[in-house]
């Protein structure tokens, strides 16, 4: 009887190492988000502005900052055409954030916050945004340059 009880937790013992082994495995292939850049240049993103107009306020990605942190762009500079309000007018290789790493921080910020990859968060890992834009339907905007 006391056979048992020893069993039962070698087993359970085997089990959880082997999901630990599997999520840890699954973690480093990811590409997580926690990372600086990801091994090897990925494609652009596919983004779907409208989308995410219909779902988000304007501000909540345009942004210009005061020296408090307050969102001071006025909405009605938010229309087509408009280059000032394009990421890549203020995130360039020069700014403090790049615009690769802004892109990071508020796409994958907002994805992470909003419920991750289960709809409708939207994905958080690299390869689920990084795909091949061959195929991407002309409604959507393709964010980031691509690599050769």
């Amino acid at each position: 009887m006391s056979l048992l009880p020893r069993k039962t937790l070698l087993c359970g013992i085997f089990i959880l190492l082997v999901f630990i082994g599997i999520f840890t495995i699954s973690m480093l292939a990811a590409c997580p988000v926690q990372k600086p850049a990801c091994p090897d240049q990925r494609d652009p993103v596919a983004f779907p502005h409208d989308l995410h107009m219909s779902q988000y306020d304007c501000l909540s990605c345009h942004h210009v900052y005061d020296q408090e942190h307050n969102n001071i762009l006025d909405p009605s500079e938010l229309y087509a055409g408009n280059p000032h309000v394009q990421c890549a007018s203020c995130h360039d290789a020069q700014s403090r954030i790049t615009l690769q790493e802004a892109f990071h921080q508020q796409c994958i910020g907002c994805h992470s916050q909003n419920g991750g990859i289960a709809r409708p968060g939207g994905p958080s890992l690299c390869g689920q945004c990084h795909k091949d834009q061959s195929d991407a339907p002309e409604f959507v905007m393709i964010l980031g340059d691509p690599h050769d």
